[in-house]
């Protein structure tokens, strides 16, 4: 399927029931500090907890984990004792989408889903091409 370059991130990810590249490089940082919390190390550990209840914004480590945190509701604490499993955000993802964002993307799949003759519609006749004009309106950011 041909996107257009300004569609809406929102709704290609739903519709092709993924997470964003940004969210899974999140889940992968707060795994990253999290298995660094639990290793065991004294000095590994110093670092991160330095970070994390500190320096704050002061540290990579600190700032990357507030913005996870503020992104995503959780706390640092939460941050540092959870392995985020690969489908976490999705229920995330999901839950702050709103009911245009969703309309939109199932409109869309029903239209690739017809133009892909997977779902049919008896007398119903539109030319390839504007298939192509319906989704570059659908996708389109609001």
């Amino acid at each position: 399927m041909v996107v257009a370059w300004d569609s809406a991130n929102e709704i290609v990810n739903l519709i092709a029931d993924v997470v964003s590249i940004f969210d899974e490089i999140c889940r992968r940082y707060m795994n990253f500090i999290s298995t660094c919390y639990q290793l065991g190390s004294e000095l590994v550990s110093y670092v991160i907890n330095r970070g994390l209840y500190f320096e704050h914004m002061n540290s990579l480590i600190g700032r990357n984990a507030v913005f996870c945190s503020l992104r995503y509701g959780i706390s640092l604490n939460h941050i540092c004792v959870t392995n985020f499993k690969p489908n976490c955000f999705g229920q995330l993802f999901y839950a702050q989408l709103n009911s245009d964002v969703i309309a939109r993307a199932d409109n869309a799949y029903e239209i690739i889903l017809i133009r892909e003759k997977v779902l049919s519609l008896p007398n119903f006749l539109i030319e390839r091409t504007d298939f192509a004009s319906l989704l570059d309106v659908l996708l389109r950011p609001p």
